[in-house]
């Protein structure tokens, strides 16, 4: 969280602390070190224990409800934060913050607010503006959002994630070269973020520069051998596509979209959940409540509240324990899981009545192995929905993109489905979102197992 103070040394959760007796200030400050290195663990008990010590402190507050919040209670980090600033309204950085946690929430015109508010006591301030056009490129007002980052940039030349944020915001409007422009820019200025030097790999992938693409995939592999990310990108643009995504490389993924994953999803028109909750209910139009349901690679449980109008049991399973958090917030569930899919499916034969899959099999290559499971896992009669990234008419096989997801041919998964002991009943070719500013289409399928 940015704030107004400048950060002090900060200190890790490795470093012996002393057992020496600290005053309340003395205890704040080296909660607020432990904040700012990371370390929430540790900071949070100290800024509790402040708290009842001095109740009405607006910095111990503050921080406290900064701890909250990493800490994944946002309600009452919330609090917390509104509390310090009756008490002092006046800094900056403070209204930047809660307009954070607010963002986090999804509640973004209080966000919009609380940074406004940053910017009338500060407006030389640049964090407020790049926060700002993150969340009016959420609502797709990309010039405004094109503008704040840009303004944040005019106040801080080397502001790395207005850089990248900015770049981001061109490559997906279709303007490629000036985004990589940015981009670049960013790296330059952290050169060891992943996130950026991801996004900078994707831009050149884009435009059809693959070599510099893989370039940056091997530096990285080389600075982080361990990151699944790197490794799974640089096999799709030297063309070793393994059988399917690793699952750290999933879990990795999705665990640090999840907090950010559904507003990023409406910014690329999403479809998939919308498409394959209804070709479920043309397949189960009179079945209206009884059915044993497993939503596979639920993620943040977009298909959760229609699948639930019709389901008696409703099971999300999901590599991510981030997308699953968000999952259980919606309700809809009963019960979450955190697993592989196929393996999944293979300890419960029998078990299902429908499967619905929106968006994950695009992390497959291979789909054999995940059908034949879902045929063991339905009862007979029963039917499986999902969608895959089509490639184009005639193309028969798979084709993993420099961006890390797989598409399909028609031949392919048709053929790969009856081999599964399913039968394929219904097939659209469909937008499922957008990406780039051009349109992503695939293939939305119902297949049933012989009653």
């Amino acid at each position: 969280m940015t704030t107004a103070e400048p950060a002090p040394d900060t200190l890790s959760d490795e470093e012996p602390i002393e057992h020496v007796a600290l005053s309340l200030e003395e205890a704040v400050d080296l909660a607020i070190q432990f904040l700012r290195a990371g370390n929430v663990a540790t900071a949070l008990p100290i800024l509790a224990e402040a708290e009842r010590t001095k109740p009405d402190d607006a910095v111990i507050q503050h921080f406290h409800g900064i701890a909250l919040s990493q800490s994944g209670q946002a309600e009452e980090a919330l609090a917390k934060m509104e509390s310090s600033l009756r008490i002092e309204p006046a800094i900056a950085g403070w209204w930047n913050n809660y307009g954070n946690v607010l963002r986090g929430c999804e509640r973004l015109d209080a966000a919009i607010d609380a940074y406004k508010q940053a910017l009338e006591l500060d407006p030389e301030f640049p964090e407020p503006y790049n926060n700002l056009g993150i969340v009016q490129r959420a609502r797709r007002n990309l010039s405004i959002a094109e503008a704040c980052f840009a303004k944040a940039i005019a106040l801080n030349p080397d502001y790395a994630d207005a850089y990248a944020n900015l770049g981001n915001l061109l490559v997906a409007r279709g303007e490629g070269l000036q985004g990589v422009k940015m981009l670049f820019r960013a790296v330059t200025l952290c050169p060891h973020d992943g996130t950026s030097k991801r996004a900078l790999a994707y831009a050149y992938g884009e435009l059809g520069e693959v070599d510099k693409a893989r370039d940056i995939y091997r530096e990285w592999v080389k600075d982080e051998p361990d990151n699944p990310i790197p490794r799974h990108h640089l096999a799709a643009v030297e063309g070793a596509a393994p059988g399917r995504a690793s699952d750290d490389y999933v879990r990795r993924v999705f665990d640090s979209f999840a907090p950010n994953f559904d507003t990023k999803l409406d910014q690329l028109g999403y479809r998939a959940p919308e498409l394959a909750n209804a070709l479920l209910r043309e397949w189960a139009p009179e079945r209206a409540s009884g059915l044993s349901i497993a939503d596979l690679g639920c993620g943040t449980g977009l298909c959760g509240p229609d699948l639930r109008a019709r389901a008696r049991q409703l099971v999300g399973v999901d590599l991510s324990g981030g997308m699953l958090e968000r999952a259980r917030e919606r309700g809809c569930y009963d019960e979450l899981i955190e697993q592989e899919l196929t393996a999944f499916l293979n300890e419960r034969p029998a078990a299902f009545d429908a499967l619905i899959c929106a968006d994950t099999f695009c992390y497959f290559g291979e789909l054999g192995a995940a059908l034949a499971a879902s045929a063991r896992s339905l009862k007979p009669g029963g039917a499986i929905v999902f969608t895959v990234e089509s490639l184009a008419d005639g193309d028969d096989g798979i084709r993993l993109a420099h961006h890390g997801r797989y598409a399909h041919g028609r031949p392919y998964v048709e053929k790969t489905l009856r081999e599964a002991g399913l039968v394929p009943s219904r097939m659209l070719h469909e937008i499922l979102r957008s990406e780039s500013g051009h349109d992503v289409f695939g293939y939305v399928l119902l297949a049933e197992k012989p009653a």
